[in-house]
């Protein structure tokens, strides 16, 4: 049997068997345009251009189907089952998200200036954003630890989750790339909105649903990146999160979007009545972003065949 040999990023890995190579396929560690070489072979080429060498792996890719029903039910007990174990990394990054939230103006007001009798605008602006940027770092931390517990275990992360490395970083480039991607995608859709408006508003309802409809379709399938970089899997990139969630689109759809909008709008009627239904809802929605990122977790698991010991 021979021995194959891969490159990534000029470094040469191997040598591995051939069910090792097609194993890496398939649960993403390697690509279809990973440069491969055999023992007998003097240059590197593409995986996929090695006859009969991912055939497998195709007929696989083909016929998996994530468990829609079956994800959201093992979400909820594994979300029950990790409680106990998620509560202290989660604890500070999600009381200071709710704090910033809840409490920005009533901390703006008490150290900084009442924000209505700011005469710089300018200055108030940039308290936002700046309001805006470390709620940004806090969900990222929370987002990461609580994927990184559930695919790695609870050693995986900071006893209190606060840390920030080099996963962070590539999660907020990917994040913003896929904010940017569907940006576009947006201005892209406008002029043939624009055109449909013409015709009627009934006819208007359904192309802004249809377009976004197909903007959540490729955010659920762009969102298999998020729990790939909290593991920190190597060898990642859009063609590669397109890949794994092949044939699954709308099934991610309804377990990224679907369910959480379900809940977050029977949520709302808890908004407004009163400051202390509001930091009750605030707290819910917490407990509904860890749901959420569970059932991302489950999905990556099962689309990419993701072990623990990997």
């Amino acid at each position: 049997m021979k021995n194959w040999y891969y490159k990534i990023d000029d470094k040469v890995f191997g040598p591995i068997t051939e069910e090792e190579l097609q194993h890496g396929i398939k649960h993403g560690e390697l690509t279809k345009e990973t440069l491969i070489q055999d023992e007998e072979m003097d240059m590197w080429v593409k995986a996929s251009s090695i006859n009969g060498l991912i055939d497998v792996v195709r007929e696989e890719e083909q016929t998996k189907r994530l468990p829609v029903f079956g994800t959201i039910t093992e979400a909820f007990i594994v979300m029950k089952e990790n409680m106990g174990i998620l509560w202290k990394p989660l604890f500070l990054s999600g009381v200071l998200m709710v704090v910033l939230n809840m409490f920005f103006f009533d901390i703006l007001k008490l150290f900084v200036v009442e924000p209505n009798t700011m005469k710089n605008m300018g200055s108030f602006a940039i308290m936002i954003w700046l309001q805006k940027i470390v709620y940004a770092i806090f969900f990222v931390i929370f987002t990461i630890t609580t994927h990184r517990i559930i695919l790695l275990g609870k050693d995986s992360v900071n006893a209190y989750g606060l840390s920030w490395s080099r996963r962070e970083w590539i999660f907020v480039l990917y994040s913003i790339g896929i904010y940017i991607i569907l940006l576009v995608l947006s201005f892209l859709m406008l002029p043939i909105v624009g055109m449909v408006a013409s015709l009627g508003s009934s006819y208007f309802m359904i192309i802004m649903n249809l377009a976004m409809l197909a903007i959540m379709l490729l955010f659920s399938r762009l969102s298999m990146l998020i729990p790939a970089i909290s593991v920190e899997k190597i060898d990642i990139d859009w063609s590669w999160a397109m890949s794994v969630s092949k044939n699954n689109g709308f099934r991610l759809l309804i377990v990224l979007s679907v369910v959480p909008f379900i809940f977050k709008y029977l949520l709302g009627f808890m908004v407004g009545i009163s400051r202390e239904l509001n930091i009750l809802a605030e707290i819910i929605t917490l407990f509904l972003l860890v749901f959420e990122i569970i059932l991302l977790s489950l999905s990556f698991k099962y689309l990419t065949g993701f072990e623990r010991d990997e």
